[in-house]
C-alpha cells in the first residue's frame, strides 16, 4: 500500500469462513463425489493450475524461466 507516495505494510485481519480456503475445498470435494454439488473448478482449470504449480517449481530449481503450455 502506498501512502503519500511511500510503500508502507499493513495488516489484514479476516475473520474465519467456512465458505472460503481448505475447509470449503474440501466439503466441496465430497459432495461433488456424492453428487449434490457441482465441483468448484473444472478439470480444465485443475490441469491448467498444476502447469502453473510444476513450472513455477522447475523455474525454481533451474533459476531459469519456464513456458507453459
Amino acid at each position: 500500500v502506498q501512502e503519500n507516495g511511500r510503500s508502507v505494510n499493513r495488516s489484514i485481519i479476516t475473520e474465519p469462513n467456512e465458505d472460503m480456503g481448505r475447509i470449503r475445498a474440501a466439503q466441496n470435494f465430497i459432495l461433488s463425489v456424492e453428487g449434490s454439488e457441482q465441483p468448484l473448478n473444472t478439470p480444465e482449470q485443475a490441469l491448467a493450475l498444476m502447469k502453473i504449480i510444476d513450472a513455477t517449481y522447475e523455474s525454481a530449481r533451474s533459476g531459469q524461466p519456464v513456458a507453459i503450455d
